[in-house]
């Protein structure tokens, strides 16, 4: 496989989420001056309610489960602050929605009284900012959370609350700091559930943007990282998905049209085109079960690409009662412009099921389409690879008095990288699809990247030049060329 040799793989994106921080701004709606002398008294961290009346609702949703009994599955994220208090000028507290109210019972009020995990230990005055770290940018729940008893909320890939924190012995904790180096500004996102009553409605969903599917291109692949493990590590219960139903962690696929709707037919269409698909299945199984971040792939295409169907091809325009493949202009598969994905976790005891790095490519037209991805047939030449961090355009740091100070207080930026890499007297093949990738390119699609190199990224999109084309032997058909990848 292409993640033990380690050639590059490029792609031309059709979706892509890293599930980044999405950051919701709220304000206080009332001063917070009475700070507590228990870690078990009650009081209220009122937000301002003329931004939202209700904050478990969208675009908020502000919520805990309604099944408490397994505890310490946190849920949303709260940094309040900076204080504007004269006593506690610039403090800011950092906390999470929790699911149960056996340790700390402070409370957020005129939103349904959750229980917060850090009792806020600053004062702050009304208007001072509150943000909210939910549901990813773009994702839509297809219940209300609560209504369905599950949780969704992003999660950091080094978490410093306990992600990747290791007992050992049960006495003392040590910290991975190769993880640290190589996901400490990663996210991902975590649906969890404590409940064996299977529901499909614990799932988000989100629809592709317009133009981004289509049924002619030969193969897609979908690709994402995985976890599915215990919602809470340090509980004694263990996860157990046996009674959630039938693959209880699923992502599945729907086909739609330009308008976001279910694709169906029309008059004079071949009836009941198979417009769904579920390419990553996990069973109760207990080899289904992730405590890292699994790699998944799958390939999928529209249509039968030769005599008999290949598993992970919808195959749309294949008759189900015939052999021969329908007339493709007859075939409402022929009008998919978008596809729904979809996360569903559909039940389970102490369960989290995590994805992060989410992305459907192909590589129509050049040498690998269908295999849904393009692989570089070689290595680039060694000592060649060289990277470096695109820096942003304005750097959130002020002066005073001359003393440098940083503006931002709450942000997690994730670095962005440039790589280049030269190849040398390889087939001109590649030269041909590297000029296919950039006429995609220049139509104003991204390109995916996997380096395959522990320093840099697992995946990646962004924008590719490829230049200083020579020939530097007398074998005209092998040419030489460098080629940059700028991460978006």
């Amino acid at each position: 496989m292409s993640a033990s040799d380690g050639k590059w793989e490029l792609g031309v994106v059709s979706f892509f989420d890293s599930f980044e921080d999405f950051d919701q701004f709220t304000r206080l709606g009332s001063d917070y001056s009475t700070l507590p002398t228990d870690v078990l008294s009650s009081g209220y961290i009122v937000l301002d309610q003329t931004i939202a009346s209700d904050y478990t609702a969208a675009p908020f949703y502000l919520y805990t489960p309604a099944d408490t009994t397994v505890g310490g599955a946190q849920g949303a994220e709260l940094v309040i602050g900076p204080s504007t208090n004269s006593d506690f000028d610039g403090a800011i507290t950092r906390s999470r929605i929790k699911t149960s109210a056996n340790n700390y019972t402070f409370t957020t009020g005129d939103v349904g009284n959750y229980s917060v995990e850090t009792v806020p230990y600053a004062k702050y005055k009304a208007n001072d900012p509150v943000i909210i770290r939910t549901v990813p940018h773009g994702w839509t729940p297809e219940a209300t959370p609560e209504a369905v008893d599950f949780q969704v909320r992003p999660i950091s890939r080094y978490d410093d609350n306990y992600v990747n924190l290791h007992m050992d012995g049960g006495t003392s904790a040590t910290i991975d700091s190769t993880a640290a180096y190589a996901y400490f500004n990663q996210k991902a996102v975590r649906l969890s559930v404590n409940s064996t009553s299977p529901s499909s409605s614990r799932r988000l969903n989100r629809i592709t943007p317009v133009n981004s599917i289509d049924p002619r291109v030969p193969k897609y692949r979908m690709s994402a990282y995985y976890r599915l493990l215990k919602g809470d590590p340090r509980s004694t219960t263990n996860i157990n998905t046996a009674s959630a139903g039938t693959d209880p962690a699923r992502i599945n696929l729907r086909a739609m049209s330009a308008d976001g709707t279910f694709l169906g037919a029309l008059t004079n269409e071949a009836s009941s085109p198979d417009v769904f698909e579920a390419p990553l299945k996990l069973g109760s199984d207990s080899s289904h079960h992730k405590t890292e971040f699994t790699l998944f792939t799958v390939p999928f295409g529209f249509y039968q690409t030769g005599d008999s169907a290949v598993d992970g091809e919808w195959n749309m325009m294949k008759d189900s009662s015939a052999s021969d493949l329908k007339n493709p202009m007859k075939t409402a598969g022929l009008r998919t412009n978008r596809i729904e994905i979809q996360l569903m976790l559909r039940g389970g005891t102490n369960t989290a099921f995590d994805i992060d790095d989410l992305m459907i490519e192909h590589a129509a037209g050049t040498s690998n389409e269908l295999n849904g991805y393009y692989e570089m047939p070689t290595w680039h030449e060694q000592g060649s690879l060289q990277w470096n961090y695109r820096q942003p355009a304005t750097r959130n740091t002020y002066t005073v008095n001359n003393t440098l100070k940083r503006a931002k207080t709450s942000g997690n930026l994730k670095p962005k990288h440039i790589i280049s890499a030269s190849y040398v007297n390889v087939p001109k093949q590649m030269f041909y699809d590297m000029r296919t990738l950039l006429g995609w390119q220049d139509r104003g699609h991204l390109i995916s990247l996997r380096p395959y190199h522990s320093g840099l990224p697992n995946v990646m999109q962004g924008v590719i030049s490829v230049d200083n084309f020579s020939n530097q032997m007398w074998d005209l058909d092998r040419v030489s060329f460098s080629l940059k990848f700028e991460e978006a």
